[in-house]
């Protein structure tokens, strides 16, 4: 009995310990369970305060200007570096300083050696001045005035964001020198120097970027979207600009019932445009659509420019008699340019605004030079035009044709006149090929393989 007894209270222990040990591991799982527990909601706390912040910093804090920042020797800034977002509200009378009377932006600068860094948020007019469009002058998002040198417009942050320029009644940046000098040593004294603009976004502005008069200019990795006026509308417009250039930046999808060019190079030597996608300027209504157009008002104005690498597509002329759409233009009496290893697919017209379409259909090109003369044409691509792949309209053309394939552009592939066998220049006085359904390659002496013409074209 007494070992029973002894039996039943060992075994009765035996469960109370088990039952202990069970209850003493279910309590450090729960502890355990409840410390993973606080730390995911820590770190999903955590991960939420960043996002709210983050959200924050780009969409939410937003500060109202009512007056510009004049950037000047009275108000010297050396750099400014966006912390939040700034909407500009001068209001519909805003008078500017008379000094800046040509200068109307948010920021105007007025100083050498300046950085104004938007740090991925956004510079912006607030809706309600927009009208003031209809009373004074544009409003710019920034300008700089003449003889300004060593600016920097970027935008730098942890993430690398593009900081963006939007909604303004005038160019996003408006750069305006002047040949005005009173240095004698110093010819180009007004002009605007060494000029920076990286990593923007710039859109919904009625334009770009815009500079005249300046020197040493870099407009790199930025895009220029989404523009529009009822006025002619530029993404990137140089005039009397020296030794300049715009690199790996996307100008699209920009629109004007007016001409459009995605980049407009007007009186400009030594200027490079590389890398660059130039696609979808669309006239709506009345005017011209071009990728890129180098043009001059006088033939010593502008030479020695350099397109290369670059994609123009799809832009689009208003259907409209007498209004052409061209991937690259050369005109004006600018000469000695390049255009290498270029493409340009498919620049025709826009559906018509009207219910009738116009009697004589507007024309479409891949590349076309007017009034200009020793230039090279190399290893470029184009196809799918409503007219030519190529188009001079010179008498006699001084160009230089090379290693060049143009395909199924319905009027003509190519349409060149040159001289018969003159220097490095073997072609017929006129090259056109009618209704080849084979692949045709043309190569003449010296070495020179001057067009691949591909079937479907003529």
């Amino acid at each position: 009995m007494k070992k029973f007894i002894l039996c039943i209270l060992l075994s009765t222990f035996m469960i109370c310990q088990s039952h202990q040990n069970f209850d003493e591991y279910r309590d450090i799982i729960k502890t355990y369970r409840h410390s993973i527990k606080n730390k995911n909601l820590e770190e999903e706390k955590n991960q939420t305060e960043q996002e709210t912040t983050r959200v924050e910093n780009q969409t939410k804090t937003i500060k109202t200007w009512t007056e510009p920042l004049i950037i000047n020797a009275k108000n010297y800034i050396s750099r400014l570096t966006f912390t939040e977002n700034i909407s500009y509200n001068p209001g519909k009378y805003y008078n500017y300083p008379s000094y800046y009377q040509n200068y109307p932006a948010a920021i105007i600068i007025d100083a050498d050696n300046v950085v104004i860094d938007l740090a991925g948020f956004n510079l912006s007019l607030n809706p309600s001045s927009a009208i003031s469009f209809l009373v004074n002058n544009p409003t710019f998002g920034i300008a700089i005035t003449a003889g300004t040198k060593n600016v920097k417009i970027i935008s730098s942050s942890a993430t690398n964001s593009k900081g963006s320029i939007t909604d303004f009644t005038g160019y996003a940046i408006y750069m305006l020198g002047s040949t005005y000098t009173n240095n004698s040593y110093d010819i180009y004294q007004n002009y605007i120097k060494n000029i920076v603009i990286d990593n923007l976004s710039i859109s919904y502005n009625t334009g770009g970027i815009y500079l005249s008069y300046g020197i040493l200019a870099a407009v790199t990795n930025s895009e220029v979207v989404y523009n529009f006026s009822s006025r002619p509308v530029y993404g990137i417009s140089f005039s009397n600009v020296f030794e300049s250039c715009i690199k790996n930046s996307k100008i699209d999808e920009n629109y004007s019932w007016s001409d459009i060019a995605g980049i407009y190079l007007e009186d400009t030597i030594d200027m490079t445009v590389d890398s660059c996608q130039i696609s979808h300027q669309e006239s709506i209504k009345k005017g011209d659509a071009i990728g890129i157009q180098i043009t001059a008002t006088s033939p010593l104005k502008s030479y020695m420019n350099t397109i290369s690498k670059c994609i123009a597509n799809t832009n689009l002329s208003s259907y409209t008699a007498g209004k052409e759409s061209i991937g690259f233009s050369i005109t004006g009496g600018s000469h000695t340019n390049i255009i290498s290893e270029c493409e340009t697919f498919y620049n025709s017209h826009g559906p018509a605004f009207n219910t009738l379409p116009p009697v004589v259909d507007p024309k479409g090109y891949g590349i076309k030079l007017g009034r200009t003369f020793n230039n090279q044409i190399t290893k470029n691509k184009m196809g799918y035009h409503s007219d030519y792949g190529i188009f001079d309209i010179a008498t006699i053309s001084s160009s230089f044709y090379s290693n060049n394939i143009a395909m199924f552009n319905p009027a003509g592939n190519y349409s060149v006149t040159i001289p018969t066998g003159s220097g490095s220049e073997p072609l017929p006085v006129v090259l056109i090929y009618q209704n080849t359904l084979d692949t045709f390659t043309y190569t003449t002496l010296p070495i020179y393989g001057n067009l691949s013409i591909l079937a479907g074209g003529t």
